[in-house]
């Protein structure tokens, strides 16, 4: 995950960005580190394309074990 250095950037880094992925999506983290991630996300691609396949397998899990045979 990387950023272009021209590019502005939030004050958290890429690996803040990942640990927090799961917390972010979930909605467990206050205002201000949610607009820290939303402002770093906008300005990484790579930290994007992370969170929205974090968001995706997520989904696909959820859906899979609302359809598993008990």
């Amino acid at each position: 995950m990387t950023h272009q250095p021209s590019e502005p950037m939030s004050d958290i880094t890429c690996q803040q960005v990942a640990a927090l992925a799961s917390a972010y999506l979930d909605d467990h983290l206050a205002d201000e580190k949610k607009v820290r991630i939303v402002l770093h996300l906008a300005a990484c691609n790579g930290c994007d394309v992370y969170v929205k396949q974090i968001a995706s397998v997520r989904r696909v899990l959820g859906q899979l074990l609302k359809t598993a045979p008990d």
